[in-house]
Order: structure tokens, then sequence, then C-alpha cells
């Protein structure tokens, strides 16, 4: 079963270690996974061999900016200036239920853009981009 693009429901930990679903004012969500491969030769061979270096990820989210206390921005935005260190963050696709797919891990906030953004005359929606980057192993498992 292919899983749905648009089906999901983000969590973050708030200031009191809560896992809080931030999925009101969440729009997009990015998990990206890359290993460092080093190539090398040798005199016996014409075929580069590879060695496996570590792993690392990073987990982009854009969302609404909205007033709204406990939302993704507000969140986001107390971490990044009041406080520091991991927070657990949690995505479950495409819904919270038995079978869907659940990737969590621990994670560091390393940028929030805008903080802060107006226009004099915009009706436009205030959106923002927040990157994660994960500290230590991201998990998948199968919701029981």
């Amino acid at each position: 079963m292919a899983l749905s693009k648009h089906k999901g429901i983000p969590y973050l930990d708030n200031a009191a270690g809560t896992l809080t679903s931030i999925s009101a004012t969440t729009c997009k969500q990015t998990i990206n996974a890359e290993r460092a491969i080093s190539q090398f030769f040798t005199f016996s061979s014409d075929w580069a061999q590879n060695t496996e270096g570590g792993k690392k990820g990073t987990i982009t989210l854009e969302g609404l900016i909205t007033p709204s206390i406990g939302e993704a921005h507000e969140l986001f935005r107390t971490w990044l200036l009041s406080s520091s260190g991991s927070r657990s963050y949690q995505f479950d696709s495409p819904d919270s239920n038995t079978a869907s797919l659940r990737t969590y891990c621990e994670v560091g906030l390393s940028s929030l853009s805008p903080i802060h953004d107006a226009e004099a005359g915009s009706a436009d929606a205030q959106k923002f981009t927040a990157n994660l980057m994960p500290d230590g192993q991201i998990y998948e498992v199968i919701i029981a």
C-alpha cells in the first residue's frame, strides 16, 4: 500500500517535554537521510572501492505563522530564542492508527525563518520554515 502524500501528523516536544501535535499549522514535512561514502582505488583493480562512514539526517517543516500559543511556529520560536538542547520529534503517516508508519528521533533546531514577518497591506498568509537536525538515529516502526 502506498502512503498518501497529503496525510501525516507531526509531533514535537513542548517546553515541558510533552509530545504535542503541530499538525494544525504545519503544511509540509520532509525527512532526508544520507550516509558518508568515500571511494578509493588500489593498484590491483581498475574499479573503485567504498568505505562507509556515518549517517546524518535533516528534517524540514513548513507551516503557517499564527498568534496561537502551542502552535508550531510558537514552539519553534521560543525553543530557538529561549532554550536549547534536543527535543523529541515524531511523524505518523497517514495517521496514528494501527498499521501506520511512525518515524521518530531526537532533534535540535538549527534554523527558523522568519522569526517575525510583516508587510503593510498584504493579505498573504505568513509562512515559516524550520530545519531540524536529528541528534542520533532516525527510527521507523509500524504502529501496532
